[in-house]
């Protein structure tokens, strides 16, 4: 076999689990490959050849016509390696698939003995060899396998105290936690948590909070108002043709003598976003509510900043009243002649733009407020208003870095 292939891409491993999942025989191949996966890497080497196959196809109780795929027959790439990208892929869907039917039916010990095996089967498969089964575990394997492999490929990092075993050992811990940040389980999410929290060694802390992994110290929670975003186009005409705006001004305003206060609080929790909005009156709460958000429920993330509105005001309406009081004046002036009154118009127009022009660079210089808003997979929408810039900055690029990551 030939390990200088280059990793599959994305869409070779999403058209190899599609093979994988509608082939007819995927239960026998997925043993045949399995056994013979499991076997090259407990003798590290990519091993093959007619005798080595046909053995093994005996063994299973299967014949050469039953192995061929859309993307060739697995029988010849397990004697001399795939051609491409999507065979190497195709033999790590299927060492899944064989995994899994291994153990179906096993107890306890059985599948925790398994799956150690798998797990360090995967250290070397995946740092010497173009073959990457963890690629496919959460689409494969069955949930409670899936949180039993995480557990397995976690405990050797948090037992690493320190980098004295080599760089063997860094590797290792790298792969492993790099397969935890790829998963999209909640169990791998968790586990990439505990080692920035818990792991002895600096480097494996270091490397899973790098990864996304969170302590219970360094996540970060952002206060602000719950909000709505304001329409647009034809709707904000109605909106404001209608009075509507008006109103829930002034219903927001009523709220706030009352003492009705609405809050919320976005919580970065790893991968995790936890949104938790609160109803207070009179600094009782009334009604609290939590969402918690995976990474694949963002579907956008915008951010929108807000200066203080009555500074263009005043100062657009100074400018206005210089240039129409200047004006009024010259006119006065050229018909009576009087020279002092074009000083004075020259006056009134001259402050009415220097009035327009302070208030404008300090409006530029105040601290915007700044919103953050969300966009869900079900087409719904949270929003946070209230926040500083630099909150609003801070969040956003968290908020981004996890709808990324998700894709």
């Amino acid at each position: 076999m030939a390990p200088e292939v280059p990793l599959p891409t994305a869409d070779e491993r999403r058209t190899a689990l599609e093979v994988v999942r509608t082939h007819p025989a995927r239960e026998a191949l997925g043993a045949l490959v399995f056994d013979a996966v499991r076997r090259q890497a407990e003798g590290r080497t990519l091993y093959g050849g007619r005798a080595f196959v046909e053995a093994l196809l005996a063994e299973h109780g299967l014949r050469r016509e039953q192995t061929a795929t859309p993307l060739g027959d697995v029988a010849e790439m397990l004697e001399s390696g795939p051609k491409d990208g999507r065979g190497w892929a195709l033999l790590a869907a299927l060492a899944v698939v064989g995994l899994d039917r291994a153990l179906d039916g096993s107890d306890s010990a059985e599948r925790d003995a398994s799956i150690v095996r798998f797990a360090h089967h995967c250290d070397w498969l995946e740092l010497a060899t173009p073959l990457v089964p963890s690629a496919f575990v959460d689409e494969l394997l069955a949930p409670d396998a899936v949180r039993r492999l995480v557990r397995a490929w976690t405990q050797g990092v948090l037992e690493t105290a320190d980098e004295s075993d080599g760089p063997h050992t860094l590797a290792r811990n790298a792969a492993r936690l790099a397969r935890l940040a790829a998963s999209r389980s909640t169990a791998a999410q968790d586990a990439l948590d505990e080692v920035a929290a818990t792991a002895q060694s600096p480097a494996n802390a270091a490397l899973a909070r790098a990864l996304g992994g969170r302590d219970a110290a360094r996540s970060e929670s952002f206060v602000g108002r719950p909000g709505r975003a304001p329409p647009t186009g034809w709707r904000r005409v109605v909106s404001w043709a209608s009075g509507w705006t008006l109103l829930r001004a002034v219903g927001r305003l009523l709220g706030w003598l009352t003492g009705l206060r609405r809050d919320a609080r976005v919580a970065i929790e790893g991968r995790r976003i936890r949104w938790t909005t609160r109803v207070s009156w009179l600094g009782r709460t009334v009604r609290e509510s939590t969402r918690v958000l995976e990474p694949d429920a963002v579907r956008l993330v915008s951010c929108e900043r807000r200066w203080p509105l009555s500074h263009a005001v005043i100062g657009a309406l100074g400018l206005c009243a210089g240039v129409l009081v200047g004006g009024l004046l010259a006119a006065d002036a050229v018909r009576t002649g009087e020279t002092w009154l074009l000083v004075a118009a020259a006056a009134w127009v001259a402050g009415g733009a220097l009035l327009d022009v302070l208030l404008d660079t300090r409006r530029l210089r105040s601290r915007a407020r700044a919103s953050v808003e969300l966009v869900l997979s079900d087409a719904s929408r949270l929003r946070l208003d209230g926040l500083a810039d630099e909150q609003a900055a801070r969040l956003h690029a968290a908020l981004l870095s996890i709808s990324r990551h998700a894709r």
